[in-house]
Formats: structure tokens, sequence, C-alpha cells
């Protein structure tokens, strides 16, 4: 069965990678002929333009690939110094000052530990 295919523009100076049903995807950057249609919204998905998402509207967002026959923005960017999806301009109140935690480092054996000793103390409750 063939299936249908675009051509992905990887808008950045990168290789960006997409993963669909377990099959990985190099993305050059500049035009990939021949992916299949099924794969784009996944490329996109997985390649945001981090701090570009409406907490409400999943249209506003941007992405570092697009198809220019679909009336996608293929305009060259690079990825944004924000740490997340969303744009937090758009959150009101404690939401949009809400800040990362800090950074704590846990070996697995320590993690396994406190999940093994979480799991212990609940069912002794």
């Amino acid at each position: 069965m063939l299936q249908e295919t675009v051509t992905l523009i990887n808008r950045t100076s990168k290789p960006l990678r997409a993963m669909f049903d377990g099959q990985r995807f190099v993305l050059k950057p500049g035009p990939n002929p021949g992916v299949p249609i099924v794969v784009v919204q996944f490329a996109k998905d997985q390649n945001p333009v981090m701090g570009t998402q409406d907490r409400y509207e999943y249209e506003g967002s941007q992405f570092l690939v697009g198809v220019a026959e679909w009336g996608d923005d293929v305009s060259p960017i690079e990825q944004s110094d924000a740490i997340e999806r969303l744009d937090r301009s758009t959150i009101e109140d404690e939401g949009r000052t809400a800040k990362p935690g800090p950074k704590v480092r846990v070996r697995t054996s320590e993690a396994v530990h406190r999940v093994r000793a979480d799991g212990a103390e609940a069912a002794a409750r």
C-alpha cells in the first residue's frame, strides 16, 4: 500500500528528530521530501518552538517544521531559550510567574529504594 507523502521543511539549521510507530526520522535542515503524511503532526508535536503554546489554543503554537503546501510557516527559525512549551504571558495570576524548582540529582538505585519505601509505607497504613 502506497502512502501519501509531503515535503516536510525543517526550519532550523540543525537536524531534528521525529518518531512515529517506532520508526525514527531524522529531518535535515531545509526540505525533506517523501515524509509520510501521517508523520507530519507527530513531527510538529515533537518539535515545538518552546514558549509559544497558548494554554487553551493549540492552533497558535509554532513549530520547527512545516509543510509549505499546507500553508504552514516555513520561514527560518531557531529554537527559543524557553524551558517549556507554554507561553507564560498568556497565563494569569501565579501561573504567569511560576518558576521551575531546583534540580535534584537522584541515582536510579535511590529512586527505586524511595519508591519501594513509599509503597511499603502505604501498605502499612
